[in-house]
């Protein structure tokens, strides 16, 4: 199936920053949401591989990778401050992604 037969569809390639340990068990397994997070329950990821190298922040002296995802979205919900009124349930009112501009 290609994206042709999802109009308003949009793929793109994007980044996961994390250890060496768990990108190992992601390709196996595949990503599992983690429990809370900025935007609520979910898998954080970002087109920026810069941002993404930084992640995750404390790793005591483990290896990291960044591991490269194309993905398709649909409904994008932009979260651009603190305190969204959907920050945390975007989900729950249809949208499939959140974007985060910088800063």
């Amino acid at each position: 199936m290609g994206d042709y037969k999802y109009p308003g569809w949009r793929t793109y390639i994007i980044y996961h920053g994390t250890t060496m340990k768990n990108a190992l068990r992601i390709q196996r397994e595949g990503f599992r949401c983690s429990y809370d997070g900025m935007l609520g329950p979910g898998v954080y990821r970002s087109r920026d591989k810069e941002k993404a190298s930084h992640y995750p922040k404390y790793v005591n002296g483990q290896h990291l990778a960044i591991i490269i995802v194309r993905v398709r979205v649909a409904k994008v919900k932009r979260i651009d401050y603190q305190g969204h009124p959907l920050q945390k349930t975007l989900y729950q009112h249809g949208y499939d992604t959140a974007w985060v501009p910088a800063n």
